[in-house]
C-alpha cells in the first residue's frame, strides 16, 4: 500500500507540473508581444486553449497496470495488468455529464504471492460522468475468466468487477488513472482490489469494438 501512495503522490507531482507549464505557454500577438493564453478562449480567436479541450475524439490505447488487493487471500496479493482499448471523447463540457468519454477495454492480468497465483482475461468498460480539465472521473465493470494455479480453489473461476476511478490526461495521448474495485470471484470470497494505470493513446491504434 504504501509503494501505491508514492507512485500516486509522484503522479500528481508531474500533474501539477504539466498544469503548470500548460497556463504559462506563451503566444505571440500580430504585435509581436507574449500573451498567456485563456483556457476560456473561443475558437478562432487567436489563442490556444489548453489542451484537455481538444482531446481526439477517438484513440485506442496500451496500458500497463500495478494492481494490490485488500482483503481475500492476502493483504500483500498484488500484481500487473496489461490493457487494449479504446477512449471516446466527445467536445469539452465541464460538469456532471454522462457518456460524454469512456473507455472500453480487453485486459489480462497476473497476481500472485508465495507461489500462489491467478491469471485472469477478459473485457471492461469505463463510463465518465464527471469532467473537470484534464479530471475524469466514473463508474466502471470487469467481467472475465481466470485460472487459480494453486490449491486452496485451484481451477478456473469467473470474474465480476464493480468499481470506480479517476483519470487524468497528461497531454492529448497520455493518460494516468487511479481505480478502486470490489471483486467477485465464483471461488473464493469477495476482494477489494486497487490500481495506478499509466494508458499511451493514438488514433492510430485501432480498437474492433468501435471501428
Amino acid at each position: 500500500m504504501n509503494r501505491a501512495i508514492v507512485i500516486t503522490l509522484a503522479i500528481l507531482g508531474c500533474f501539477c507540473c504539466q498544469l503548470k507549464a500548460e497556463a504559462g505557454e506563451p503566444i505571440r500577438s500580430s504585435d509581436g508581444t507574449s500573451a498567456i493564453a485563456s483556457s476560456g478562449s473561443p475558437p478562432g480567436s487567436g489563442q490556444a486553449g489548453p489542451y484537455w479541450r481538444s482531446i481526439p475524439s477517438a484513440q485506442g490505447y496500451l496500458s500497463i497496470s500495478h494492481t494490490g488487493q485488500i482483503g481475500g487471500l492476502s493483504d500483500e496479493f498484488d500484481g500487473f495488468k496489461l490493457s487494449y482499448g479504446a477512449w471516446l471523447e466527445d467536445p469539452y463540457r465541464a460538469g456532471l455529464h454522462f457518456l460524454d468519454s469512456g473507455g472500453i477495454y480487453f485486459w489480462v492480468s497476473e497476481r500472485k504471492r508465495m507461489g500462489q497465483g491467478v491469471w485472469g482475461g477478459g473485457l471492461g468498460g469505463d463510463i465518465t460522468c464527471v469532467t473537470a480539465g484534464p479530471l475524469r472521473l466514473f463508474p466502471r465493470v470487469t467481467l472475465g475468466l481466470g485460472y487459480r494455479t494453486d490449491n486452496p480453489d485451484q481451477g478456473l473461476l469467473g470474474i465480476l468487477g464493480v468499481g470506480a476511478g479517476s483519470s487524468i490526461w497528461l497531454g492529448h495521448h497520455w493518460q494516468v488513472a487511479l481505480t478502486f474495485d470490489r471483486v467477485f470471484e465464483s471461488s473464493t470470497q469477495d476482494s477489494n482490489q486497487f490500481a495506478v494505470e499509466i494508458r499511451w493513446a493514438s488514433e492510430k491504434l485501432g480498437f474492433p469494438l468501435v471501428d
